[in-house]
């Protein structure tokens, strides 16, 4: 037998990503309110059916009320001693706890001079 039938998939109003189960792929609710009840917190679906994903959620909370940066790391090659890139310019970086955006500003105090090989 064929049959059509009604369902309720999550979708990010935002980005547009799909709540998925990372064994099962795609999950298919039979109601909004199962929907809300599987998610829990980790979703915000609200009452008209608007969904939006953890990051989403992240991103909307820094956008209203500022993000909340770690502390700036050294740059990569400094921090793992490896030597830098032809044209690197040195910049330190931190991310932000809620949502994990990127920052960075030039490395203070450092000067790189990239030299080539000799063979």
């Amino acid at each position: 037998m064929i049959e059509t039938c009604a369902c309720v998939v999550v979708r990010c109003d935002d980005c547009g990503e799909d709540w998925y189960d990372q064994l099962d792929g795609v999950i298919h609710f039979p109601s909004i309110d199962d929907a809300r009840r599987y998610l829990g917190d980790d979703w915000n679906i609200a009452d008209d059916g608007a969904a939006f994903c953890p990051h989403c959620i992240a991103a909307r909370s820094c956008l209203a009320n500022g993000h909340d940066w770690d502390e700036f790391t050294p740059c990569r090659h400094e921090l793992w001693a490896q030597p830098p890139a032809e044209n690197h310019e040195c910049r330190d970086l931190r991310s932000c706890e809620r949502c994990g955006d990127l920052d960075s500003r030039p490395a203070a105090g450092v000067s790189v001079a990239v030299t080539e090989s000799e063979d």
